[in-house]
């Protein structure tokens, strides 16, 4: 499955957030636990929505271009 057709999604599974982002579903799941990435569960199934993955990775970005980051 490709970055276009992900994108199209509203919701991620964690394993498919950790191809998007290049790491481990452990990763994932560490930064659900620690509050870092919104999730929630559908029946048995954890969802990521898109849009707390995009906002993850505007929070990073901004943390990295701080003085002293």
């Amino acid at each position: 499955m490709t970055y276009a057709q992900h994108d199209e999604r509203l919701l991620h599974s964690p394993e498919e957030c950790a191809a998007l982002l290049g790491v481990g579903r452990t990763n994932i799941f560490d930064l659900i636990a620690r509050g870092e990435l919104e999730s929630f569960k559908i029946g048995h199934l954890r969802k990521i929505p898109r849009e707390a993955l995009a906002d993850y990775i505007k929070r990073q970005r901004d943390q990295a271009s701080q003085p002293g980051a």
